[in-house]
């Protein structure tokens, strides 16, 4: 059931046995939505990891990342799209392509991974940021439904 079905069925109900129900809805999508932002955070953290890690290898040719610095053009350009300063990009470079051509990579390649980074990472942000405001709606429904089949 989709978020705001579930937020408009709370602020119409006043049926206890239907706000129990709508709130173990709300619990399992925050749930969902939870486990999804988890799942994101750790891929970008393996992604990153990985590039660091080979990069601490020193050895270009098996790196899962290259980090490439953005020209003064591009950051301005991101930052007119996105609203941030991107001064740098982790490209995924797990056959180590990138760091031996880096001559042919094309600035607008480099510039729209940089947009793509900052956009998912707020998405991230705002699944977790969502996840935990419905696990904190939930709750409260559950505190009120206690407190209304609780009271004579």
């Amino acid at each position: 059931m989709a978020l705001q079905v579930l937020t408009d069925e709370f602020a119409r109900t006043r049926d206890p046995d239907k706000i129990k129900e709508l709130t173990h809805l709300t619990q399992d999508q925050a749930e969902r939505i939870r486990a999804v932002a988890e799942q994101l955070g750790e891929q970008h953290q393996d992604q990153w990891a990985d590039g660091e890690a080979s990069a601490q290898a020193g050895d270009a040719s098996h790196r899962a990342a290259v980090e490439v610095a953005l020209t003064e053009g591009q950051v301005a350009r991101v930052q007119a799209l996105t609203g941030e300063r991107v001064e740098t990009v982790v490209l995924a470079d797990p056959r180590g392509l990138l760091a031996r051509s880096m001559d042919s990579l094309r600035l607008a390649e480099v510039e729209w991974a940089a947009v793509s980074q900052v956009i998912r990472r707020r998405r991230s942000a705002d699944a977790e940021a969502m996840a935990e405001r419905i696990q904190a709606a939930g709750q409260a429904h559950i505190e009120a439904v206690r407190a209304a089949t609780e009271s004579p």
